[in-house]
């Protein structure tokens, strides 16, 4: 009877469960004012968001090393591109600084019972950088000027080049100088008008081997297309 009752209480525990996160989904898709940045991870159907994501992914996929190892995907958001690591057979670790964020990104995980990845809620700063450890790969879309605005371009520049240490493979886009109508844009004078070459002087510089730009892409913030970069050791 005991035996019973325990298994009914666990069921009923699983499906609270499952519910708790079928409904942070569904309020994350449809309660106004939320701001969807990425599409969620094998939804069937598809939201307006923000960016685009697949189209990248196409890209990055093509670079990715035959030895799987593990993932650290800076700014995470709501998972999609750690998810997408996690499918090819790495070890996926998101990190993101919204809390919603991070309860969508555990929701859609045990709602696709996907294993081998993780998200937690951190602040990526000088500290965090040094202390965390060694990944294979470091995934790091769209963040480095969001450093810049609020950490200098002096510190940022220092976190990048600690962040380089901490792994063999990098993807990197940041925003751009040429993207005028963007507050943040001036403060990016150090790229001297040519996005392009200073990022690939930089991470050559910080320790990189061969660093290649993969593709140009929109950003839904202007008609600026943003370059991707994949760094290698």
């Amino acid at each position: 009877m005991k035996f019973f009752l325990k298994l009914k209480i666990k069921k009923l525990f699983f499906f609270l469960n499952k519910f708790k996160g079928f409904l942070i989904i569904e309020i994350f898709r449809r309660f106004p004012g939320v701001k969807r940045y990425q599409p969620i991870y094998n939804a069937k159907e598809s939201l307006k968001v923000t960016r685009a994501c697949l189209d990248r992914w196409k890209v990055i996929q093509k670079k990715l090393p035959l030895k799987k190892k593990s993932v650290l995907d800076i700014g995470s958001n709501i998972g999609f591109f750690t998810f997408k690591f996690a499918e090819n057979n790495f070890l996926a670790h998101g990190i993101e600084s919204d809390i919603l964020s991070v309860l969508v990104s555990e929701s859609i995980k045990q709602k696709n019972q996907v294993q081998n990845v993780f998200f937690s809620l951190e602040t990526v700063d000088e500290v965090f950088i040094k202390k965390m450890p060694k990944y294979q790969i470091v995934n790091n879309l769209s963040v480095f000027h969001h450093w810049v605005k609020r950490y200098g371009d002096k510190k940022a520049l220092r976190m990048l080049s600690y962040l380089v240490k901490h792994c063999d493979y990098m993807f990197f886009e940041t925003g751009q100088v040429n993207e005028v109508d963007m507050e943040w844009s001036k403060l990016l004078k150090f790229m001297k008008n040519d996005p392009e070459s200073w990022v690939i002087n930089t991470l050559k510089k910080f320790g990189f081997r061969d660093v290649l730009c993969i593709g140009q892409f929109n950003t839904g913030l202007s008609n600026v297309k943003r370059n991707l970069f994949f760094a290698k050791k």
